[in-house]
């Protein structure tokens, strides 16, 4: 006589999955001013910045104040003692709006100023 034995076997399988995600977040239209590495004063006279979007770049212009802002633009929260660059509302609508921007502060040449 012969009888059938059912068993269960349980087979646990852990698969592993690695999930990479890119999180874009919108580049910011103001900025800190840097300290300077060798501890010299900030020259604001001599800082331009520059937005990178793709192959293009566009280097932006400072101008006195919010009141006198334009399409690519920036200025000083404070023209006598700047703590912060502030791109004007133009430039920040073309900087948010740019796919891939990303933003240089170039310390040492020259502002760009209009005219």
């Amino acid at each position: 006589m012969t009888h059938t034995v059912t068993k269960t076997v349980t087979k646990t399988v852990t698969k592993t999955q690695v999930v990479s995600q890119v999180v874009k977040s919108p580049v910011p239209c103001e900025w800190s001013i840097p300290s300077t590495k060798d501890g010299s004063e900030f020259d604001r006279d001599r800082v331009n910045i520059r937005l990178s979007a793709g192959d293009k770049q566009t280097t932006f212009v400072r101008v006195n104040g919010k009141d006198k802002c334009g399409p690519n633009a920036w200025y000083f929260d404070d023209a006598n003692a700047p703590t912060r660059f502030i791109a004007c509302d133009q430039t920040c609508q073309a900087i948010t709006a740019a796919p891939d921007a990303r933003i240089d502060i170039l310390l040492g040449c020259a502002t760009i100023t209009p005219g």
